[in-house]
């Protein structure tokens, strides 16, 4: 089973991630039948926010490294949306294609899910829809008017 872990790289609570990442992950390893040595977190390897948390948890609890995919921000091959910043040219769609790679890596594989802490960015937004037009079961926290997290689940 590949499990994305995602989300927005404000996201700073590990604790809240770690809590509910195991819960989502022992109730679908046990109604699945699942081994633990099936398991594989999918991050998009970033520095910080819910996918570093995401690659700390692989560490931490599955006591093995998370499947990476960074995003490669000078691969200008289509779709390409360039930008310019004080390195140079960049493909602002590097952090989109990611995603597409990320969700077509784990939707090969039976029983996957992605856990995505949203707190209202394009690049969690984006995986969410791909992971739900994929098939993939998600399960989305948000954040709510009064700053509390609350739990949509698709593709049940």
């Amino acid at each position: 089973m590949k499990i994305i872990i995602c989300g927005s790289r404000q996201f700073e609570d590990y604790q809240y991630l770690k809590e509910k990442c195991t819960d989502i992950i022992s109730k679908e390893q046990y109604n699945n039948e699942i081994p633990s040595k099936d398991l594989e977190i999918v991050s998009g390897n970033n520095p910080r926010g819910a996918d570093w948390y995401g690659e700390k948890f692989s560490r931490d609890v599955l006591k093995k490294d998370a499947k990476l995919f960074p995003a490669d921000w000078t691969d200008m091959t289509p779709p390409v949306m360039v930008g310019q910043n004080y390195y140079g040219a960049y493909n602002k769609l590097a952090g989109m294609n990611r995603n597409t790679k990320m969700v077509d890596y784990a939707s090969k594989y039976e029983n996957s899910i992605c856990i995505a802490f949203d707190m209202g960015t394009k690049g969690t937004k984006d995986t969410v829809a791909k992971c739900k037009k994929a098939g993939v079961k998600t399960y989305q926290f948000r954040l709510d008017k009064n700053n509390e997290w609350y739990l949509k689940v698709w593709n049940q």
